[in-house]
């Protein structure tokens, strides 16, 4: 897969970081797949070692054949993002993502303090789920096949190689 995102990222998107920062992550993910969890303590440690020269960028892209409760935990991330607590819910699921059965979700939508009701009412308006499908066909098109090929840990490059083609 080239560098090429069909889908441009917009402030729209849920990203972290300064929108002029020299380098750009994007990542489509799936909060029940245990590589994009591995993937996530990877992202919080460039975070830290590309403080304000780092945007990171999440889309959503959930392998519902192989991880049965990940789009909903998208649709309730997405719901609660529209509350303003889209990244506590991310960085919850990812903490938690062999666990997300509707307890679980609704537990961690309590931890983020936001009201369970407005988030239900969300998720029944059906926008979530349109965001979901919308980051996943544009992953298609944008050429992503599964879950974030940085998250497999047997390469062992993540950090250093992405400081050292950077120029960090």
């Amino acid at each position: 897969m080239d560098n090429h995102l069909v889908m441009p990222i917009t402030n729209a998107d849920h990203a972290l970081g300064p929108s002029n920062a020299p380098l750009t992550l994007v990542e489509y993910g799936d909060y029940e797949c245990p590589y994009c969890s591995e993937a996530f303590d990877v992202v919080l440690a460039l975070q830290r070692t590309f403080a304000g020269k780092l945007r990171f960028v999440y889309r959503n892209f959930p392998l519902v054949n192989q991880h049965p409760h990940a789009e909903f935990a998208a649709e309730v991330a997405e719901a609660v993002g529209e509350l303003g607590e889209f990244w506590e819910m991310h960085d919850l699921l990812f903490e938690n993502h062999d666990a997300l059965e509707i307890d679980d979700l609704l537990r961690y939508v309590d931890d983020t303090a936001v009201d369970q009701d407005r988030v239900a009412a969300i998720i029944a308006s059906g926008q979530p789920r349109e965001r979901v499908h919308s980051d996943v066909a544009g992953g298609l098109r944008s050429g992503v096949a599964g879950q974030s090929s940085y998250g497999r840990p047997q390469s062992g490059w993540q950090c250093e190689y992405l400081g050292r083609s950077a120029g960090h």
